[in-house]
């Protein structure tokens, strides 16, 4: 299902508003589109609320950035995300299957 880069920006707002504790939201994946929307969602954050990293400890929520099929890499990422029960929000960008 697409979503536009507007609402990906208002579910990391209501995420970072809603949450009781000061965890960052962490940017990881793609590194170039990653590292643009880690400082398009950090534009309205608080210092050290959005972090740019493949390692999710720490983090509220896991916000990972694909541009094709995943790696390894990218699996071993978002299994230290499941280990350390951080929420994924992953977003395809392209042809992903």
């Amino acid at each position: 299902m697409p979503v536009s880069f507007g609402a990906l920006r208002g579910l990391a707002k209501e995420i970072q508003v809603s949450s009781h504790d000061a965890r960052p939201l962490v940017v990881g994946g793609a590194r170039e589109l990653a590292a643009v929307l880690r400082r398009e969602l950090g534009k309205d954050a608080k210092p050290g609320g959005v972090r740019q990293s493949d390692d999710p400890r720490g983090g509220a929520v896991l916000v990972y950035v694909l541009t094709h099929d995943p790696s390894e890499d990218d699996e071993q990422a978002l299994e230290r995300a499941r280990r350390a029960r951080v929420p994924i929000v992953a977003v395809a960008i392209g042809k992903v299957s």
